[in-house]
Protein backbone atom coordinates (compact mmCIF):
# COMPACT_ATOMS: atom_id res chain seq x y z
CA UNK A 1 0.00 0.00 0.00
CA UNK A 2 2.82 2.35 0.81
CA UNK A 3 4.20 1.77 -2.42
CA UNK A 4 1.09 2.37 -4.69
CA UNK A 5 0.70 5.49 -1.95
CA UNK A 6 4.63 6.58 -3.48
CA UNK A 7 3.82 5.65 -6.63
CA UNK A 8 0.63 7.39 -6.85
CA UNK A 9 2.43 11.38 -7.42
CA UNK A 10 4.17 10.68 -10.30
CA UNK A 11 0.40 8.40 -11.54
CA UNK A 12 -0.90 11.71 -11.04
CA UNK A 13 1.37 13.38 -13.08
CA UNK A 14 1.08 11.40 -15.68
CA UNK A 15 -2.43 10.97 -15.96
CA UNK A 16 -3.33 14.89 -15.78
CA UNK A 17 -0.54 14.66 -19.03
CA UNK A 18 -2.44 12.43 -20.79
CA UNK A 19 -5.54 13.66 -20.16
CA UNK A 20 -4.34 17.64 -21.03
CA UNK A 21 -2.38 16.78 -24.00
CA UNK A 22 -5.71 16.21 -26.91
CA UNK A 23 -6.62 19.51 -25.50
CA UNK A 24 -3.72 21.54 -25.48
CA UNK A 25 -3.20 20.16 -28.87
CA UNK A 26 -6.56 21.59 -29.90
CA UNK A 27 -6.30 25.16 -28.27
CA UNK A 28 -2.81 25.37 -29.58
CA UNK A 29 -4.22 24.78 -33.19
CA UNK A 30 -7.30 26.95 -32.73
CA UNK A 31 -4.77 30.12 -31.47
CA UNK A 32 -2.55 29.21 -34.88
CA UNK A 33 0.27 28.84 -32.18
CA UNK A 34 3.24 26.87 -33.19
CA UNK A 35 2.84 22.85 -32.01
CA UNK A 36 5.61 23.15 -29.80
CA UNK A 37 3.59 24.74 -27.19
CA UNK A 38 1.64 22.09 -25.59
CA UNK A 39 5.45 20.11 -24.84
CA UNK A 40 6.21 23.57 -23.28
CA UNK A 41 3.17 23.05 -21.38
CA UNK A 42 3.65 18.98 -20.20
CA UNK A 43 7.72 19.88 -19.48
CA UNK A 44 6.77 22.76 -17.38
CA UNK A 45 4.60 19.86 -15.81
CA UNK A 46 7.26 17.40 -15.06
CA UNK A 47 10.05 20.39 -14.54
CA UNK A 48 7.78 21.83 -11.07
CA UNK A 49 7.06 17.98 -10.50
CA UNK A 50 11.18 17.28 -10.41
CA UNK A 51 11.57 20.81 -8.26
CA UNK A 52 9.34 19.58 -5.78
CA UNK A 53 12.30 17.21 -4.98
CA UNK A 54 15.13 18.67 -5.85
CA UNK A 55 14.32 22.41 -4.29
CA UNK A 56 11.45 22.20 -1.79
CA UNK A 57 12.74 18.83 -0.51
CA UNK A 58 16.33 19.81 0.13
CA UNK A 59 15.33 23.51 1.14
CA UNK A 60 13.10 21.46 4.12
CA UNK A 61 15.29 19.04 5.01
CA UNK A 62 18.17 21.63 5.50
CA UNK A 63 16.44 25.03 6.66
CA UNK A 64 12.69 23.87 7.98
CA UNK A 65 11.88 26.05 4.65
CA UNK A 66 8.23 25.00 3.49
CA UNK A 67 6.83 27.65 1.52
CA UNK A 68 5.16 27.30 -2.28
CA UNK A 69 4.98 31.35 -3.45
CA UNK A 70 8.19 30.53 -5.78
CA UNK A 71 6.18 28.11 -7.87
CA UNK A 72 2.98 30.56 -7.90
CA UNK A 73 5.91 33.41 -8.96
CA UNK A 74 7.17 30.90 -11.76
CA UNK A 75 3.77 30.74 -13.18
CA UNK A 76 3.36 34.53 -13.24
CA UNK A 77 6.80 34.83 -14.71
CA UNK A 78 6.16 31.96 -17.37
CA UNK A 79 3.21 33.36 -18.82
CA UNK A 80 1.86 37.07 -17.85
CA UNK A 81 5.24 38.76 -17.50
CA UNK A 82 7.29 37.20 -20.04
CA UNK A 83 4.77 35.41 -22.57
CA UNK A 84 7.26 32.61 -22.61
CA UNK A 85 3.80 30.88 -23.11
CA UNK A 86 1.49 31.72 -24.99
CA UNK A 87 -1.93 33.02 -22.60
CA UNK A 88 -4.83 31.78 -24.90
CA UNK A 89 -2.52 28.03 -25.42
CA UNK A 90 -2.47 27.86 -21.67
CA UNK A 91 -5.99 28.29 -21.09
CA UNK A 92 -6.59 25.20 -23.07
CA UNK A 93 -4.88 22.95 -20.26
CA UNK A 94 -8.32 23.81 -18.28
CA UNK A 95 -9.58 20.26 -18.38
CA UNK A 96 -6.17 19.12 -16.42
CA UNK A 97 -6.81 21.72 -14.24
CA UNK A 98 -10.04 20.69 -13.48
CA UNK A 99 -8.91 17.99 -12.37
CA UNK A 100 -6.27 18.80 -10.44
CA UNK A 101 -8.98 21.39 -8.92
CA UNK A 102 -10.79 18.65 -7.94
CA UNK A 103 -8.13 16.46 -6.67
CA UNK A 104 -7.56 19.17 -3.81
CA UNK A 105 -11.21 19.12 -2.74
CA UNK A 106 -11.51 15.53 -2.74
CA UNK A 107 -9.23 15.05 -0.43
CA UNK A 108 -10.62 18.37 1.80
CA UNK A 109 -13.60 15.41 1.75
CA UNK A 110 -11.32 12.41 2.90
CA UNK A 111 -10.32 13.99 5.81
CA UNK A 112 -14.01 14.50 7.34
CA UNK A 113 -15.07 11.85 9.12
CA UNK A 114 -17.39 10.81 12.11
CA UNK A 115 -15.15 9.47 13.98
CA UNK A 116 -12.82 12.40 13.42
CA UNK A 117 -15.12 14.66 15.09
CA UNK A 118 -16.62 12.67 17.87
CA UNK A 119 -12.82 12.76 19.16
CA UNK A 120 -13.05 16.94 19.70
CA UNK A 121 -16.23 16.26 21.97
CA UNK A 122 -17.42 20.08 20.94
CA UNK A 123 -13.64 21.39 22.30
CA UNK A 124 -11.96 22.45 19.49
CA UNK A 125 -15.30 22.56 17.33
CA UNK A 126 -16.03 25.83 19.24
CA UNK A 127 -12.78 27.32 18.93
CA UNK A 128 -12.88 26.72 15.25
CA UNK A 129 -15.68 28.66 15.15
CA UNK A 130 -15.61 31.57 17.13
CA UNK A 131 -12.25 32.25 15.20
CA UNK A 132 -13.90 31.41 11.85
CA UNK A 133 -17.16 33.99 12.84
CA UNK A 134 -14.84 37.14 13.41
CA UNK A 135 -12.54 36.44 11.02
CA UNK A 136 -15.79 36.49 8.77
CA UNK A 137 -16.79 39.32 10.61
CA UNK A 138 -14.09 41.67 9.62
CA UNK A 139 -13.21 39.83 6.18
CA UNK A 140 -16.45 39.78 4.77
CA UNK A 141 -19.77 40.87 6.73
CA UNK A 142 -18.85 44.87 7.93
CA UNK A 143 -16.96 45.33 3.99
CA UNK A 144 -20.19 43.95 3.01
CA UNK A 145 -22.58 46.41 5.26
CA UNK A 146 -20.02 49.17 3.90
CA UNK A 147 -20.98 48.54 0.55
CA UNK A 148 -24.89 48.18 0.67
CA UNK A 149 -25.08 51.33 2.32
CA UNK A 150 -22.61 53.58 0.49
CA UNK A 151 -22.33 51.86 -2.98
CA UNK A 152 -24.75 52.53 -5.86
CA UNK A 153 -26.54 49.09 -6.68
CA UNK A 154 -25.75 48.90 -10.31
CA UNK A 155 -22.16 48.58 -8.85
CA UNK A 156 -22.81 46.13 -6.06
CA UNK A 157 -22.37 43.05 -7.59
CA UNK A 158 -18.46 42.56 -7.82
CA UNK A 159 -17.94 43.87 -4.73
CA UNK A 160 -20.19 41.35 -2.94
CA UNK A 161 -19.22 38.33 -4.67
CA UNK A 162 -15.50 39.52 -4.32
CA UNK A 163 -15.55 39.89 -0.03
CA UNK A 164 -17.92 36.79 0.00
CA UNK A 165 -14.80 34.85 -1.69
CA UNK A 166 -12.12 36.27 0.57
CA UNK A 167 -14.33 35.03 3.80
CA UNK A 168 -13.76 31.35 2.47
CA UNK A 169 -9.95 32.20 1.40
CA UNK A 170 -9.78 34.01 5.35
CA UNK A 171 -11.04 30.65 6.84
CA UNK A 172 -8.25 28.28 4.89
CA UNK A 173 -5.81 26.84 6.94
CA UNK A 174 -3.59 24.37 5.49
CA UNK A 175 -1.62 22.21 8.26
CA UNK A 176 0.70 20.46 5.80
CA UNK A 177 3.30 23.12 6.39
CA UNK A 178 3.12 22.85 10.00
CA UNK A 179 3.42 19.09 9.83
CA UNK A 180 6.53 20.04 8.08
CA UNK A 181 8.36 22.43 10.19
CA UNK A 182 7.48 19.91 13.17
CA UNK A 183 9.11 17.12 11.30
CA UNK A 184 12.18 19.48 11.13
CA UNK A 185 12.13 20.58 14.42
CA UNK A 186 11.56 17.03 15.81
CA UNK A 187 8.64 18.45 17.94
CA UNK A 188 6.07 15.91 19.14
CA UNK A 189 3.82 18.02 21.70
CA UNK A 190 -0.02 18.56 22.57
CA UNK A 191 0.26 21.88 21.13
CA UNK A 192 1.40 20.64 17.60
CA UNK A 193 -1.59 18.18 17.64
CA UNK A 194 -3.97 21.14 19.56
CA UNK A 195 -2.82 23.26 15.87
CA UNK A 196 -3.44 20.94 13.45
CA UNK A 197 -7.01 19.70 14.71
CA UNK A 198 -7.71 23.49 14.37
CA UNK A 199 -6.49 23.81 11.05
CA UNK A 200 -8.44 21.18 9.96
CA UNK A 201 -11.75 22.39 11.50
CA UNK A 202 -10.82 25.78 9.72
CA UNK A 203 -10.35 24.50 6.68
CA UNK A 204 -13.72 22.46 6.32
CA UNK A 205 -15.95 25.52 7.38
CA UNK A 206 -13.89 27.36 4.97
CA UNK A 207 -15.36 24.98 1.90
CA UNK A 208 -18.31 25.30 3.53
CA UNK A 209 -18.43 28.95 3.05
CA UNK A 210 -17.14 28.77 -0.31
CA UNK A 211 -19.95 26.14 -1.33
CA UNK A 212 -22.93 28.56 0.33
CA UNK A 213 -20.79 31.18 -1.48
CA UNK A 214 -20.67 30.01 -4.81
CA UNK A 215 -24.35 28.81 -5.08
CA UNK A 216 -25.78 32.54 -3.98
CA UNK A 217 -23.41 34.48 -5.92
CA UNK A 218 -23.69 32.03 -9.45
CA UNK A 219 -27.22 30.32 -9.81
CA UNK A 220 -26.48 28.73 -12.63
CA UNK A 221 -28.97 26.91 -15.29
CA UNK A 222 -32.11 26.79 -15.13
CA UNK A 223 -34.46 24.15 -13.57
CA UNK A 224 -37.85 23.26 -13.98
CA UNK A 225 -38.74 26.20 -16.32
CA UNK A 226 -36.64 29.09 -14.32
CA UNK A 227 -33.37 30.00 -12.79
CA UNK A 228 -32.07 28.48 -9.87
CA UNK A 229 -32.00 30.23 -6.78
CA UNK A 230 -29.19 29.97 -4.27
CA UNK A 231 -31.05 27.32 -1.85
CA UNK A 232 -31.44 24.75 -5.11
CA UNK A 233 -27.98 24.92 -6.54
CA UNK A 234 -26.40 24.24 -3.14
CA UNK A 235 -28.56 21.19 -2.80
CA UNK A 236 -27.46 20.35 -6.80
CA UNK A 237 -23.65 20.71 -5.13
CA UNK A 238 -24.88 18.43 -3.05
CA UNK A 239 -26.55 15.88 -4.62
CA UNK A 240 -24.01 15.77 -7.43
CA UNK A 241 -21.45 15.17 -4.84
CA UNK A 242 -23.02 12.57 -3.16
CA UNK A 243 -24.29 10.48 -5.42
CA UNK A 244 -20.51 10.62 -7.18
CA UNK A 245 -19.64 9.91 -3.29
CA UNK A 246 -22.03 6.71 -3.11
CA UNK A 247 -21.46 5.42 -6.49
CA UNK A 248 -16.94 5.29 -5.35
CA UNK A 249 -17.78 4.03 -1.69
CA UNK A 250 -19.74 1.22 -2.97
CA UNK A 251 -17.10 0.26 -5.46
CA UNK A 252 -14.35 -0.14 -2.95
CA UNK A 253 -16.33 -1.34 -0.65
CA UNK A 254 -15.75 -4.44 -3.37
CA UNK A 255 -12.15 -4.17 -1.37
CA UNK A 256 -9.99 -4.19 -4.35
CA UNK A 257 -6.26 -5.01 -4.46
CA UNK A 258 -4.15 -1.69 -4.56
CA UNK A 259 -4.11 -1.00 -8.03
CA UNK A 260 -7.69 -0.86 -8.83
CA UNK A 261 -8.47 1.15 -6.18
CA UNK A 262 -6.54 3.65 -7.07
CA UNK A 263 -7.95 3.49 -10.87
CA UNK A 264 -11.21 3.82 -8.76
CA UNK A 265 -10.31 6.76 -6.67
CA UNK A 266 -8.78 8.58 -9.83
CA UNK A 267 -12.09 7.60 -11.45
CA UNK A 268 -14.22 9.35 -8.90
CA UNK A 269 -12.34 12.39 -8.94
CA UNK A 270 -12.10 12.74 -12.61
CA UNK A 271 -15.74 12.30 -12.53
CA UNK A 272 -16.79 14.86 -9.74
CA UNK A 273 -14.27 17.46 -11.52
CA UNK A 274 -16.21 16.76 -15.15
CA UNK A 275 -19.31 16.87 -13.82
CA UNK A 276 -18.87 20.27 -11.45
CA UNK A 277 -16.73 21.26 -14.71
CA UNK A 278 -19.67 21.16 -17.53
CA UNK A 279 -22.30 22.01 -15.46
CA UNK A 280 -21.21 25.39 -14.07
CA UNK A 281 -20.61 24.03 -10.62
CA UNK A 282 -17.95 24.45 -8.13
CA UNK A 283 -15.63 21.72 -8.61
CA UNK A 284 -13.99 22.24 -5.30
CA UNK A 285 -17.47 22.02 -3.51
CA UNK A 286 -18.57 19.29 -5.37
CA UNK A 287 -15.56 16.96 -4.94
CA UNK A 288 -15.24 17.98 -1.24
CA UNK A 289 -18.75 16.51 -1.03
CA UNK A 290 -17.84 14.06 -2.59
CA UNK A 291 -15.25 13.05 -0.21
CA UNK A 292 -17.02 13.53 2.77
CA UNK A 293 -19.91 10.80 1.49
CA UNK A 294 -17.33 8.49 0.47
CA UNK A 295 -15.35 8.32 3.65
CA UNK A 296 -18.52 8.07 5.25
CA UNK A 297 -19.90 5.10 3.70
CA UNK A 298 -16.51 3.36 3.09
CA UNK A 299 -15.35 1.00 5.81
CA UNK A 300 -11.44 1.62 3.85
CA UNK A 301 -10.44 5.21 5.15
CA UNK A 302 -6.95 4.57 6.48
CA UNK A 303 -6.20 3.13 2.80
CA UNK A 304 -7.81 5.80 0.62
CA UNK A 305 -5.93 8.64 2.87
CA UNK A 306 -2.94 6.82 2.13
CA UNK A 307 -3.22 6.79 -1.88
CA UNK A 308 -3.85 10.35 -1.72
CA UNK A 309 -1.24 11.76 0.34
CA UNK A 310 1.18 10.88 -2.34
CA UNK A 311 -0.25 12.55 -4.96
CA UNK A 312 -0.50 16.22 -2.91
CA UNK A 313 2.95 17.45 -3.68
CA UNK A 314 3.02 17.28 -7.32
CA UNK A 315 -0.75 18.37 -7.35
CA UNK A 316 0.13 21.18 -4.93
CA UNK A 317 3.35 22.47 -7.12
CA UNK A 318 0.58 22.10 -10.49
CA UNK A 319 -2.09 24.15 -9.13
CA UNK A 320 0.35 27.16 -7.74
CA UNK A 321 2.07 27.02 -11.02
CA UNK A 322 -1.69 27.33 -12.55
CA UNK A 323 -2.97 30.00 -10.46
CA UNK A 324 0.34 32.34 -11.00
CA UNK A 325 -0.15 32.11 -15.04
CA UNK A 326 -3.86 34.38 -14.25
CA UNK A 327 -2.23 37.24 -12.93
CA UNK A 328 -3.33 40.10 -14.87
CA UNK A 329 -0.21 42.42 -14.98
CA UNK A 330 -2.69 45.52 -15.82
CA UNK A 331 -4.81 44.85 -12.50
CA UNK A 332 -6.60 47.88 -10.93
CA UNK A 333 -4.84 49.87 -8.24
CA UNK A 334 -8.09 49.02 -6.10
CA UNK A 335 -6.69 45.58 -6.57
CA UNK A 336 -3.41 46.20 -4.31
CA UNK A 337 -5.60 48.36 -1.79
CA UNK A 338 -7.96 44.76 -1.36
CA UNK A 339 -4.52 42.67 -0.66
CA UNK A 340 -3.54 45.08 1.97
CA UNK A 341 -6.64 45.51 3.70
CA UNK A 342 -7.29 41.66 3.54
CA UNK A 343 -4.08 40.92 5.52
CA UNK A 344 -4.76 43.44 8.19
CA UNK A 345 -8.21 42.35 8.87
CA UNK A 346 -7.63 38.66 8.35
CA UNK A 347 -4.83 38.47 10.91
CA UNK A 348 -6.95 40.72 13.60
CA UNK A 349 -9.41 38.22 13.02
CA UNK A 350 -7.45 35.73 13.71
CA UNK A 351 -6.24 37.14 17.19
CA UNK A 352 -9.43 37.89 18.40
CA UNK A 353 -10.73 34.98 17.31
CA UNK A 354 -8.56 33.41 19.52
CA UNK A 355 -9.07 36.02 22.47
CA UNK A 356 -12.53 36.32 22.67
CA UNK A 357 -12.57 32.21 22.69
CA UNK A 358 -13.90 31.52 26.38
CA UNK A 359 -13.59 27.88 27.30
CA UNK A 360 -15.79 26.28 30.10
CA UNK A 361 -14.18 25.29 33.66
CA UNK A 362 -12.80 21.49 32.12
CA UNK A 363 -13.14 23.25 28.40
CA UNK A 364 -10.34 23.12 25.69
CA UNK A 365 -7.76 25.83 26.15
CA UNK A 366 -5.81 26.71 22.78
CA UNK A 367 -1.97 26.53 22.84
CA UNK A 368 -0.62 30.23 23.55
CA UNK A 369 -0.58 31.97 20.41
CA UNK A 370 -2.07 29.51 18.19
CA UNK A 371 -3.82 31.47 15.93
CA UNK A 372 -0.04 32.30 14.64
CA UNK A 373 -0.62 28.76 12.86
CA UNK A 374 -3.78 29.32 10.88
CA UNK A 375 -2.28 31.41 7.83
CA UNK A 376 -1.09 28.54 5.67
CA UNK A 377 -3.17 29.35 2.15
CA UNK A 378 -1.96 25.11 0.73
CA UNK A 379 -3.03 23.95 -2.14
CA UNK A 380 -6.63 24.45 -1.25
CA UNK A 381 -6.58 28.24 -1.59
CA UNK A 382 -5.00 27.73 -5.43
CA UNK A 383 -7.91 25.50 -5.98
CA UNK A 384 -10.46 28.13 -4.82
CA UNK A 385 -8.74 31.40 -7.20
CA UNK A 386 -9.11 28.61 -10.12
CA UNK A 387 -12.72 27.57 -9.33
CA UNK A 388 -13.27 31.08 -9.23
CA UNK A 389 -11.75 31.89 -12.47
CA UNK A 390 -13.32 29.29 -14.08
CA UNK A 391 -16.98 29.98 -12.75
CA UNK A 392 -16.83 33.32 -12.39
CA UNK A 393 -15.36 34.45 -16.00
CA UNK A 394 -18.35 36.42 -16.82
CA UNK A 395 -18.47 38.89 -13.81
CA UNK A 396 -17.19 42.36 -13.97
CA UNK A 397 -13.63 43.33 -12.78
CA UNK A 398 -12.82 38.84 -12.24
CA UNK A 399 -9.48 39.90 -13.44
CA UNK A 400 -8.80 42.48 -10.59
CA UNK A 401 -10.11 40.06 -7.90
CA UNK A 402 -8.12 36.79 -9.18
CA UNK A 403 -5.19 38.86 -9.69
CA UNK A 404 -5.47 39.86 -5.80
CA UNK A 405 -6.45 36.72 -4.64
CA UNK A 406 -2.52 35.17 -6.39
CA UNK A 407 -0.90 38.14 -4.43
CA UNK A 408 -2.77 36.85 -0.83
CA UNK A 409 -1.86 33.50 -1.56
CA UNK A 410 2.10 34.54 -2.41
CA UNK A 411 2.03 36.84 1.27
CA UNK A 412 0.02 34.34 3.15
CA UNK A 413 2.83 31.60 2.09
CA UNK A 414 5.66 33.41 3.16
CA UNK A 415 3.95 34.98 6.54
CA UNK A 416 2.33 31.25 7.10
CA UNK A 417 5.98 30.18 7.25
CA UNK A 418 7.68 32.95 9.59
CA UNK A 419 4.50 32.94 11.70
CA UNK A 420 4.71 29.27 12.27
CA UNK A 421 8.65 28.60 12.36
CA UNK A 422 8.48 31.39 15.29
CA UNK A 423 5.37 29.41 16.97
CA UNK A 424 7.29 26.21 16.42
CA UNK A 425 10.32 27.48 18.48
CA UNK A 426 8.58 29.32 20.84
CA UNK A 427 5.71 25.71 22.33
CA UNK A 428 9.36 23.81 21.64
CA UNK A 429 12.32 23.44 23.64
CA UNK A 430 14.40 23.38 20.09
CA UNK A 431 17.89 23.52 20.41
CA UNK A 432 20.18 26.52 19.27
CA UNK A 433 21.64 24.61 16.08
CA UNK A 434 18.07 24.36 14.66
CA UNK A 435 16.91 27.87 15.43
CA UNK A 436 19.77 29.33 13.83
CA UNK A 437 19.33 26.70 11.12
CA UNK A 438 17.39 29.41 8.44
CA UNK A 439 18.28 30.62 5.33
CA UNK A 440 18.40 33.94 6.84
CA UNK A 441 20.32 32.89 9.72
CA UNK A 442 19.14 32.99 13.52
CA UNK A 443 15.62 35.39 13.17
CA UNK A 444 15.60 36.17 16.78
CA UNK A 445 19.47 37.13 17.43
CA UNK A 446 20.22 33.79 19.00
CA UNK A 447 17.38 34.49 21.87
CA UNK A 448 14.85 32.28 23.36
Amino acid sequence: MLEVARRSGLWTVVLAALIAAPTVAFAADGAETTPVNPFWILGGVVVAYLLAYLSLGWLTRRYGFVTGAQYVLVGMLVVPFTGWLDTETFRGVEALMAIAVGAVGLTAGLAVNRQRLKDQQGRRVRLAVTVAGVTLLLVTVVPLLAVFQWMPEDGRTPWVAGLMILGAVALVADGRQLEALAGFFEVDEAAVSDALELCWLSTSLALLWFGVSFSVLDPGIEIFGGPADGGAWLAIHLLVGAVIGAVGAALIEERPDDDRALTILIGVVVTASATAYATGLSIVFVSFVTGVVLIQLSSEALRLKTMVQGAHVPIYILLLFVAGTFWTTGMEPVGYGIVAAYLVLRWLGRVLGVALYRPRLTGHRPPPGVHRTLWAPGALTAAIVLDVAIGFSEVEHIGTLVSALILILIAEEVIAYALSRGWMIDISDVGTGRQTSSPWGDWRGGQR
